[in-house]
């Protein structure tokens, strides 16, 4: 009973995150126009529109773009827009559907994290202090209300789930791992080149596992993966059958879309202060949007090199690592401008998506054995980051 207590007070400050995550939101009755905001407020208004003609899973919205119509839902999963757009067509206001669907997106990001932190700790100080770390982290606060990314939003639920499935597959015997499994449905119905990237990631932990475990825990893991598949067919086969019904354009050479203008110069990785700007190199300070990973993540997981060597975990180790790898290969030193088979990113800071749940569980594991004996050092690191979060939403 004691620990179900415990758990729903856990829970009761995750719900306090999110509501100091969103105060900008809670406290204006306007929604500011946003890179995407429009896109995804129009997708949830058709949506509405669709659900009252008893259309559940809409392939085209045909009164978008003033009639012509529009087939985003062929592309791009509206499945977690379900909800938003039935309380919209039971009266609540368009606007408030969004925030709505921002919110409950970030809340269970938290959720996720806790969970994945869980795996390597029992304290709740440390696993708090890694949702914090990802809720008001610079790329997710950046996702949120500088970009308008609700499909990454909603990415950042199922990352975490994914890796925890990989968890219990890699290193435990459990006969089947539901976190992979729903965490890799809630992906790929989220943001197609989030799952992308999730798929590259699984599979380079794969290939760092291939020594040390045994056929059968690919088999449970390939299985898995099948029955994703299975699960998300509604949406992607459709859309595989769409790409492969005709050729589709899309301006690789632009310069919007260069990859080598969006990569990060030295100084955008230290930059720490949210700007409703845009992406590129070619802006100042005053005017370029932050999509580091904040200076807490960037440095913090230093502190995990200092465990001594019983102390590591592998599969934190293979974390830090590739998530070191992901958080700097934006740098603008390396050569974007003849990786052309990665143009599908748009832009090389993407890979923040991975960087960010990847060093959140080692950044605070190193941080609890620095300070095993220093019992309030995390409570008063989840206070700063609190206080950051509120510096940038400001």
């Amino acid at each position: 009973m004691r620990k179900y207590r415990k758990l729903l007070i856990d829970i009761a400050i995750i719900l306090a995150f999110t509501v100091l995550l969103m105060f900008p939101y809670l406290i204006k009755s306007f929604l500011a126009i946003e890179h995407d905001t429009l896109f995804h407020v129009s997708r949830i208004e058709q949506y509405a529109k669709a659900l009252q003609h008893g259309q559940i899973l809409p392939a085209i919205y045909p009164y978008e773009n003033g009639g012509f119509g529009y087939g985003s839902p062929l592309f791009y999963s509206d499945i977690f827009l379900l909800l938003p757009a039935i309380l919209h067509n039971l009266g609540l206001v368009l606007v408030d559907s969004y925030k709505l669907t921002v919110f409950l997106a970030s809340f269970f990001s938290g959720i996720t994290m806790y969970m994945l932190a869980s795996k390597f700790t029992s304290k709740s100080s440390i696993r708090l202090l890694a949702v914090a770390a990802y809720l008001f982290s610079n790329y997710h606060i950046t996702d949120i209300y500088v970009r308008g990314a609700l499909g990454e939003v909603f990415a950042l639920v199922g990352i975490p789930l994914i890796l925890s499935g990989i968890y219990e597959i890699f290193e435990t015997n459990q006969k089947y791992s539901f976190s992979y499994l729903i965490g890799l449905v809630i992906t790929v119905l989220s943001h197609n080149l989030s799952f992308l990237l999730c798929f590259i990631l699984v599979i380079i932990i794969c290939i760092i596992y291939l020594p040390k475990c045994s056929f059968d825990r690919y088999k449970l893991l390939v299985c898995e993966s099948m029955l994703a598949c299975l699960l998300t067919a509604f949406y992607t086969f459709p859309m595989i059958e769409q790409l492969k019904s005709q050729q589709f354009y899309l301006n690789y050479y632009a310069s919007s879309s260069a990859l080598e203008n969006h990569a990060m110069t030295f100084w955008q990785f230290f930059a720490n202060q949210t700007v409703f700007g845009l992406s590129g190199n070619q802006y100042n300070a005053s005017n370029a949007m932050v999509v580091n990973i904040g200076l807490f993540l960037s440095i913090a997981p230093i502190s995990y090199l200092f465990l001594n060597k019983k102390e590591k975990h592998t599969f934190l180790t293979i974390m830090l690592g590739i998530g070191w790898i992901c958080m700097l290969l934006p740098a603008q030193i390396f050569p974007w401008k003849y990786m052309s088979f990665a143009r599908v990113l748009q832009f090389p800071w993407r890979l923040n998506m991975l960087a960010l749940p990847l060093l959140c569980v080692p950044a605070v594991m190193g941080i609890e054995n620095l300070t095993h004996k220093l019992k309030y050092v995390p409570i008063c690191l989840i206070l700063l980051l609190s206080l950051e979060g509120i510096y940038h939403l400001y």
